[in-house]
């Protein structure tokens, strides 16, 4: 990357030319009374000291002009400034070499440098983003999936709470691709075919909490899951509700906002308990939360809650997975397929007064009645946080406790 170094030299000599203190990107916007942008962009250019990380920070022609317009307005040597300008036109020449385009040539240097820039991966995830919203009529606010992990009463089992949710469901227009969530018959309490009266996870009413409960098409019956009415839309979404067909047996969940823009907007969180999913000692199979990114998004929120008595000294992992090649393999031998890893998951410290958030409303209080009800201290709780904003659409995102045993090869 000669030419990339080579600007970068001249970019930093001729900055130490203008006639200010130029100690950040903004003295340097009024010492030349730039554009805020051109400044940011030319002073980051000069002085990343990552070249690889450098080369998509590089200002294109439009404002490297501007630039180097403003420098000889205020005496910059014209020496500097030519050579600033020969060194920009190679770096051009390389790019349109090399990549073809600068768009492309980013991407390039960016995976070189081993990690894509987080602004510039924000902007790529916004992009896209936008375009899978105009393409298929709707937008999410936030997707919720919450999972708390915590012992029965005996202290044998492993009992799970799982929250999942959407806040702000909209339609953009009429025709928008229903939205739909799948779940296996076991992960949320319902009862198909010869099974339809065989004991599975869950029934929340178990644990008297009061749901709109999902009408079922006949061959399906729920089995105490659906809305919390008083943290979801009221009157709350309309759900088609189907089962798939075989081997699969999974439930398909399709919500309908009722009109169009902000008057559509739907918020609703589905609950489900899982006692006794797993004996506290059987390290067969890691904790997992798994989101499959099937609608535009702006911000995914996952939570994993674990209690002291289950886990001690395991950190999660985290992975984003392509859906199209990761679903349905394990852990492990997704890696392949694995999208760079630009985010990671923060511990929010023990108990619910560290899970508030703007994009959930009202969320400590929600697990608060939850938790309650399934007589869980909250203060023996570690909170782990995965947030990131504008998911790939259709990636799997998955938070993990590796459990001894397990080796790594738990499956989606």
């Amino acid at each position: 990357m000669a030419a990339l170094s080579r600007l970068q030299g001249a970019l930093r000599t001729l900055i130490s030319d203008v006639p200010a203190d130029v100690r950040r990107a903004a003295d340097l916007e009024r010492a030349l009374v730039l554009d805020r942008m051109v400044a940011w962009s030319v002073y980051r250019t000069a002085f990343e000291p990552d070249p690889m990380a450098a080369g998509a920070l590089v200002p294109g022609p439009g404002r490297m002009s501007s630039f180097l317009a403003a420098a000889a307005r205020v005496g910059i040597r014209g020496e500097l400034i030519d050579e600033a300008r020969s060194a920009f036109s190679e770096f051009e020449t390389l790019v349109t070499e090399q990549a073809g385009d600068r768009s492309s040539f980013n991407s390039m240097v960016q995976n070189f440098a081993g990690e894509l820039i987080a602004s510039e991966y924000i902007k790529v995830r916004r992009q896209a983003f936008r375009s899978a919203r105009a393409i298929l009529g709707l937008q999410v606010r936030t997707r919720l999936n919450t999972h708390v992990y915590f012992p029965d009463a005996s202290g044998t089992y492993l009992s799970a709470l799982v929250v999942r949710g959407t806040v702000g469901l909209r339609a953009l227009r009429p025709d928008f691709i229903r939205p739909e969530m799948r779940y296996r018959q076991n992960e949320i309490g319902f009862r198909t075919g010869k099974d339809a009266h065989a004991p599975r996870f869950g029934d929340m009413h178990a644990i008297g909490m009061d749901l709109v409960e999902l009408a079922g098409d006949g061959r399906s019956r729920p089995s105490g899951v659906g809305f919390l009415p008083e943290y979801s839309t009221n009157p709350p979404p309309s759900v088609r509700l189907s089962a798939s067909a075989p081997p699969s047996e999974e439930i398909i969940v399709r919500i309908e906002p009722r009109g169009l823009g902000n008057s559509s907007a739907v918020t609703y969180l589905m609950p489900s308990l899982h006692p006794r999913a797993k004996r506290l000692d059987d390290d067969t199979d890691d904790l997992k939360t798994d989101n499959g990114m099937l609608s535009p998004t702006e911000v995914l929120v996952t939570d994993m809650l674990v209690h002291d008595d289950v886990l001690r000294g395991v950190t999660p992992e985290i992975g984003v997975f392509c859906d199209s090649r990761a679903s349905g393999v394990s852990w492990k031998d997704a890696q392949p397929y694995r999208l760079p890893p630009n985010d990671s998951f923060s511990l929010l410290g023990r108990g619910l007064g560290t899970v508030s958030s703007p994009d959930v409303p009202n969320y400590p209080r929600i697990l608060e009645d939850l938790l309650k009800r399934c007589n869980v201290d909250p203060a023996r709780l570690r909170c782990y946080r995965l947030r990131i904003e504008y998911p790939i659409l259709h990636s799997i995102v998955s938070m993990r406790v590796p459990l001894a045993g397990s080796a790594g090869d738990g499956s989606f």
